[in-house]
């Protein structure tokens, strides 16, 4: 739990710092923070990923 507390920004960890569980904290902020049905945010970091290169070389060879 001090992990996924610490791994947040201050002001958000500090939402979590009573939460029982680590369970519960990643269902909270997975509920809150996740953009599941967003697919144009999808598109566009798929795209973005497409582009990006090490080099000369794509993420996918490098």
């Amino acid at each position: 739990m001090g992990w996924l507390i610490n791994s947040m920004e201050e002001e958000i960890g500090q939402l979590y710092l009573f939460v029982p569980i680590a369970k519960d904290i990643w269902k909270i902020a997975k509920e809150e923070y996740s953009d599941v049905g967003n697919s144009t945010q999808i598109f566009e970091l798929k795209s973005r990923l497409r582009e990006t290169k090490q080099g000369n070389m794509t993420v996918t060879q490098y």
